[in-house]
């Protein structure tokens, strides 16, 4: 397309949220000439970080939260929601913005409210299977609507001619490497199966728990161990001398470090969130999922059901995770067959092209 545009993405509170609209954000740069981009989300909060990061200029919109119970902040949240929707129809005009890509969490309201009252067209993004609150209330509105599981139709009061399942969107996760290759280059047993374990960058102190009390019945059962406690955890990371070449323990993996531990591994245990998943599914790896049980709407929770449901992954509730439903659950997943088999099905669940999809989706809608 010749005629410059220029957008705004909104969308945050979780990397869930913000990297599948910066990786949205990057694919329609490819069609769009001179393609403008702001990003509007909420002040001091992940998205104002990432987009800062990625070079675009970002627009602050106030954002309140439902509190859980009787809260008076509760209260003020009519008032705040008309502020941030002041703010984003403000920004829209200051910019000139002709259309707006919307990727969930509450502050992608203010933007596509405004959206909505200024009569711009507005696209959006669901990553989890059970959509959340933004997504289902802009929904009938949109012009478009990309959701990575097909379980999320259900929930959007919205033409399904207008519902795209389009996968979720990631960046290039290719590890020019095999599996033996990529476990020597971690410094771990190349011969041995591996089980990656993560909670994501933050941690997840209930798994973490539970590895910490079978970590070293892993490494006796003939396993390796790669296994990224992130930055809330317990206790010592320091690795006795007879488990060098068996376990890696660290806080942070880099991202090429976490791309060659996905490619080392053979089981990965985490929680459920929409990336992560998206993650597992590019590598191939069959999975424990663990769903954080405090997400909002459940969502961690249908998002794992839905993998397993697909014959890709075994989940455990949090609740039920105990030193002997992992090891069972890893005894099974680390079988040949059954590992050959959940390896196939979470490749059909794999979208390796889902930001062409929802670009050219974008770039039709609006040419």
């Amino acid at each position: 397309m010749t005629e410059s545009f220029s957008c705004a993405a909104t969308g945050g509170g979780t990397g869930g949220h913000v990297i599948p609209a910066l990786n949205i954000c990057e694919e329609l740069k490819k069609r769009f000439r001179d393609l403008r981009i702001i990003y509007i989300g909420a002040n001091g909060k992940i998205e104002e970080r990432l987009s800062k990061s990625a070079g675009y200029t970002f627009c602050n919109v106030r954002v309140s939260f439902p509190q859980r119970g009787l809260s008076l902040k509760n209260l003020i949240l009519p008032f705040v929601a008309f502020i941030g929707i002041i703010q984003g129809i403000n920004h829209l005009r200051t910019h000139r913005i002709r259309f707006v890509i919307g990727t969930g969490g509450y502050s992608a309201w203010p933007a596509l409210a405004a959206a909505w009252l200024l009569g711009k067209p507005y696209f959006l993004h669901e990553s989890n299977a059970y959509p959340g609150l933004v997504t289902r209330l802009m929904a009938g509105r949109a012009k478009k609507i990309f959701i990575g599981y097909e379980a999320a139709a259900g929930f959007l009061k919205a033409n399904p001619e207008n519902i795209i399942i389009s996968g979720n969107p990631v960046k290039n996760l290719n590890v020019d490497c095999s599996q033996e290759d990529a476990r020597r280059e971690l410094g771990i047993d190349p011969d041995r199966k591996t089980i990656l374990i993560t909670g994501g960058s933050g941690g997840a102190l209930t798994i973490n728990k539970v590895t910490g009390r079978v970590k070293s019945e892993l490494i006796e059962r003939g396993y390796n161990l790669i296994w990224q406690v992130g930055k809330h955890h317990e206790g010592s990371i320091n690795i006795p001398e007879k488990h060098k070449q068996r376990l890696i323990i660290s806080e942070f993996f880099d991202h090429q470090k976490m791309l060659k531990a996905y490619k080392a591994s053979n089981v990965v245990v985490a929680r459920c969130g929409a990336m992560t998943l998206a993650e597992l599914a590019r590598f191939e790896k069959p999975a424990v999922l663990i769903p954080f049980p405090y997400s909002t709407g459940g969502h961690q929770v249908a998002n794992g059901r839905a993998v397993e449901k697909a014959g890709a992954a075994k989940l455990i509730l949090n609740k039920d995770l105990t030193g002997e439903t992992l090891m069972i659950a890893l005894e099974k997943l680390t079988e040949a067959e059954t590992n050959t088999r959940m390896s196939l099905e979470m490749k059909k669940l794999a979208t390796p092209n889902a930001a062409k999809i929802i670009g050219d989706e974008i770039f039709r809608a609006l040419a």
